[in-house]
């Protein structure tokens, strides 16, 4: 009986594991759409956001064979949580809270000359990471990444939870 609960418990935690894993395809495939189809180009931190989604979508392929479904939803429970930490620190540079990484985000508030300032200038990349190029609903890319990895990492916090 007790052995028949835990298969089922593992079963679910591995169906969840896979839902979480479509969801992350999903918001990569409407990054890539946004790239490629209607032309915005990512920015630096935009690329970094996309590589937890891409580590998830494997942890819940790798969910079918594993033994252990809970574990699975441990390890996504961290990596969505490494997501929405980064959502929330490109949210930052959006808003201008604190600067983003060199090459990321043009600072011209220092004293440099001006032959240092040009030198700065061509650079930086053409694609700023404090600059908002999408928003749906008065939020940006960076902040819906951020909102549903939460989300996610909630999921797989109940789940984990829930399936002993």
């Amino acid at each position: 009986m007790a052995q028949a609960r835990f298969k089922r418990a593992q079963k679910k935690a591995k169906q969840l594991s896979i839902c979480l894993a479509l969801a992350s395809l999903c918001l990569l495939i409407a990054a890539i759409y946004f790239q490629f189809a209607e032309g915005l180009a990512p920015c630096k931190l935009c690329i970094w956001q996309r590589w937890p989604h891409g580590i998830i979508i494997i942890l819940g392929l790798l969910s079918l064979t594993a033994v252990w479904g809970r574990l699975t939803l441990l390890v996504i429970l961290f990596v969505a949580v490494i997501s929405s930490g980064l959502g929330i620190y490109h949210s930052g540079i959006e808003l201008q809270l604190w600067a983003g990484p060199g090459g990321c985000t043009a600072d011209l508030s220092g004293t440099e000359s001006t032959s240092a300032l040009l030198d700065s200038l061509l650079e930086t990349d053409v694609v700023r990471c404090d600059e908002i190029s999408w928003q749906f609903l008065s939020l940006s890319m960076a902040n819906w990444n951020a909102l549903i990895s939460a989300m996610m990492a909630l999921i797989a916090l109940f789940g984990f939870r829930k399936f002993k």
